[in-house]
């Protein structure tokens, strides 16, 4: 299914029903693309227009890949005093290009809708509009309904509004957020914002923002569960509540689980306030790098600064270290005082194709020679003689004594004895035979 060139699924309330919704099955692929030469966006969309009392319905979107690009848009809207839709997107990979977005906005004094996503395997967003803010100027609401240029989710309310915002729940394999994208709840009205839902395997982001901001209200949550996740080039994951025009309430909290979380390039994780409190950070990851210019705040410009919680493994570097001794021993006290010291002596360790690197490892021979099995040869026929072992006389034995030292003969052989003459002592024998 392709919705191009301007082309729009359009439901809406004008007075006191509801509107209608919108459901899409496709078994390969969804586009939604491009913008028409009126200014409008290609778009599926569900509103409550002024005036009207209903609520919106959702839209359901099932699909092999989704694809919304260049300026196109899914979204649901209140402009009346009912509620607008939610969004539910079940795919396998969905994609956002050139400012291509979805969301749910609230104009009134009714509540944003939920954005859901669930992609089996990807979600991609990248780039922006170069041409939204043009269209925004020339043409106005509601006409342009983007919310901003970024590609991305957007969750907001306006200024005029009084309601809440939506939530955005994601749960993917991989996701990419790069080069201006964006997941967003906001409020510039007087109501709170939605929370931020993300789990993933892996999160990447380069140049990006996942951010949740209130001018009067509540901030908003981010809850972020990932298995490896990285910022780069000035990527940001925070909260904000209140400006210099407005007090605001306190910042939002996050909270990030992950195996390795890594900040570079001027990225920052951020939960701060203006006048109210500051928001809580809590990261509980296996291994967290950030480069001496990224940052972790949780700050309130004129209240009180935020909590920063992070909770690593519970390791202790100096844990099993041994203090060594001071007084080292002379190891020339180690040598057979008999034999000079620096005679050249030494002990070498040798086995089948040397010793493993690490004591905890195996034997890796590389030997190529191999000995075969063999049967042993068994003689086929019976002895010519048979012994009577029982008419067998036993034989005269000797005590063997076992030898105390050695001598040296005339013929200059060491010998190994019993007991030591007394005409040549042990330590005379030695000093005779390293003296050879």
């Amino acid at each position: 299914m392709s919705v191009t060139d301007s082309a729009s699924l359009f439901v809406a309330t004008f007075g006191q029903g509801d509107a209608g919704s919108i459901s899409i099955n496709a078994s390969d692929n969804v586009i939604f693309d491009g913008v028409g030469a009126n200014g409008r966006s290609s778009n599926a969309f569900s509103t409550v227009e002024e005036k009207s009392s209903g609520d919106g319905k959702e839209i359901n979107i099932t699909a092999n890949t989704l694809n919304v690009n260049n300026g196109a848009v899914i979204g649901t809207t209140t402009r009346g005093k009912g509620d607008g839709g939610n969004i539910n997107i079940k795919v396998n990979r969905l994609e956002a290009q050139g400012g291509g977005e979805i969301l749910s906005t609230s104009r009134s004094s009714g509540d944003a809708g939920n954005i859901t996503v669930n992609a089996t395997e990807s979600i991609n967003f990248s780039g922006n509009d170069p041409n939204f803010s043009q269209r925004l100027a020339r043409i106005g609401r509601p006409i342009v309904r983007n919310e901003g240029a970024g590609s991305g989710l957007y969750a907001n309310t306006d200024e005029k509004s009084t309601g809440k915002g939506g939530n955005i729940n994601v749960n993917t394999l991989s996701f990419t957020i790069t080069d201006g994208a964006i997941v967003n709840t906001s409020a510039f009205g007087q109501g709170s914002t939605g929370d931020i839902q993300i789990k993933a395997s892996d999160l990447f982001m380069n140049a990006a923002d996942i951010a949740s901001s209130s001018l009067f209200g509540q901030g908003g949550n981010i809850n972020l569960q990932i298995a490896e996740s990285i910022l780069r080039n000035q990527s940001t994951i925070s909260t904000r509540a209140g400006s210099e025009a407005s007090d605001g309430g306190d910042g939002g909290n996050i909270r990030i689980n992950a195996n390795v979380l890594t900040a570079l390039e001027n990225s920052s994780i951020n939960a701060n306030a203006f006048q109210g409190r500051g928001g809580n950070i809590q990261i509980s990851a296996s291994g967290l790098l950030l480069s001496p210019d990224s940052s972790i705040t949780a700050s309130s410009q004129r209240g009180i600064n935020g909590n920063i919680q992070i909770n690593t493994p519970d390791v202790n570097p100096e844990a099993g270290l041994i203090e060594l001794p001071n007084n080292f021993s002379d190891r020339s006290n180690l040598i057979a005082q008999v034999c000079p010291a620096f005679q050249g002596n030494y002990f070498t360790i040798t086995g089948r194709s040397g010793l493993p690197a690490n004591p905890s490892d195996t034997i890796r021979t590389n030997l190529t020679e191999t000995v075969d099995w063999v049967a042993p040869n068994f003689p086929k026929t019976k002895p010519d003689k048979v012994i009577n072992y029982q008419n067998l006389k036993p034989k005269t034995t000797t005590n063997i004594i076992e030898a105390t030292s050695w001598v040296k003969n005339k013929l200059g052989e060491v010998m190994l004895v019993a007991s030591t003459p007394s005409i040549q002592t042990a330590s005379t024998a030695s000093r005779d035979f390293c003296q050879q």
